[in-house]
């Protein structure tokens, strides 16, 4: 949400609004990489079950939380204010002329 309300900030303030995301991001990466990933599939032995092996969704969430990380902290700047485009003005062909 505060990513949405700073979309037309200044980069600085769209920066900070991107705490949130990162914080949740690493999170995410706890609970899916640390908790599924290594207690639950490790420590009890979650991959020999039939039933109920989840480290395959868990991996797939794992990765896709680890990607929005890497977008979303990337650092944005501000765009210097550019000059508006030469007006082009359109070429008449001969048979336009009178």
């Amino acid at each position: 949400m505060r990513l949405f309300q700073a979309r037309y900030a200044p980069a600085d303030l769209f920066n900070e609004a991107k705490a949130f995301v990162i914080g949740a991001c690493l999170l995410g990466f706890l609970i899916w990489g640390f908790g599924f990933m290594v207690v639950a599939g490790e420590w009890f032995a979650m991959w020999q079950s039939q039933t109920w092996n989840a480290q395959e969704p868990a991996f797939r969430i794992l990765l896709t939380v680890l990607a929005v990380l890497i977008f979303v902290n990337q650092h944005d700047v501000d765009l210097p204010d550019a000059a508006p485009p030469p007006k082009r003005t359109p070429k008449r062909r001969g048979t336009d002329r009178k």
